[in-house]
This record gives C-alpha cells, structure tokens and sequence, in this order.
C-alpha cells in the first residue's frame, strides 16, 4: 500500500505513486519523497491515524447494496469517516452529536459547499449501535453492491483511555 493516496478535497478515486512516501511509515514517522515534498506555493496537510481499542477502529468493508453488514468497533462511534475507495465519490460523515439515534440521515461532506446533506432517501441512512455501525440502503458513498469502502470511527465515550482525576 507504499504507493496509494487518496485526497481530501477531491472525489477521485485513489491515486497511484510509485515512491510516493519515501518509505514506509513506522509507528512515530512517515515520510514524502523528495519530489513530492511541495509543489510551488502548495500547502499540505497529511492525517496519519493510530487504531487505539475502546478510541479508534479503521477498517474496510464491502458494500452489500442493501443491508449492510455491522462493523465491529468495541464502542459507539461518536464519529464516522467513510469513502468508497475503488469508485469516484466523496468522503462521508456521520456523527451522534447532530442526531444522537437511528435513523442517522444527516451526514456532512467535508469538501463540499452543501457541508450537510439530509437529502437520502429513508433507507439510506447509518445506524450506530453501542458496539459499531452498520451502513443501509445501497447509496454509493456508503453501501453499493460490490464496492469497497474505507472507514474510520471515534468513540462516543472512550472508557478504555479515560483517565480519572
């Protein structure tokens, strides 16, 4: 996966680079080759994410086009992060803190000027549980038939790191 990128601000589908990060990534560090450093005047902000358990879960799945299947987490997603990665689409977002219960209709698009988007229709939604999420409907942002998608997710109330004081 060295040579695989995928952009925020654009709904393409991933990109390819041979060498593109210099090497690769360790637990503390990751790199950009020189050529790719900066371009120009360009600025550049890379996320680089760390699965911790009761916090964080990063994954993939397979769109079933309807029902989907529940993905495990260990928690309640305060926060989900999806994108199709095989298919030109936009990244999703679904969150408890706008609509706290199933049906979760209102998701946010990040790089676009309709941020929020309440447009589905019934049926296409995300449901999140105590224990993960599960998408519904077929929508290709989040559950089309055959389609691969990255997602990300962050704790509602993350127990295992809590620290008392």
């Amino acid at each position: 996966m060295n040579n695989y990128y995928m952009l925020f601000s654009d709904p393409s589908m991933y990109y390819y680079n041979v060498g593109m990060w210099g090497g690769e990534p360790t637990a503390t560090q990751f790199s950009l080759a020189p050529t790719n450093v900066v371009v120009g005047s360009e600025n550049h902000i890379n996320y680089l994410f760390a699965e911790v358990p009761g916090f964080s879960k990063f994954g993939y799945y397979v769109g079933t086009g309807g029902e989907g299947k529940m993905q495990w987490c260990g928690f309640r997603p305060r926060i989900l992060l999806i994108r199709a990665i095989v298919i030109s689409d936009h990244w999703w977002i679904a969150d408890t803190a706008r609509q706290p219960f199933n049906d979760n209709v209102a998701l946010l698009h990040p790089a676009l000027t309709n941020t929020e988007y309440t447009g589905r229709a019934s049926g296409e939604i995300t449901d999140i549980y105590s224990n993960g999420w599960r998408p519904r409907g077929g929508h290709p942002g989040q559950n089309q038939s055959g389609v691969q998608y990255l997602y990300c997710a962050w704790a509602e109330t993350p127990f295992k790191t809590a620290r008392a004081r």
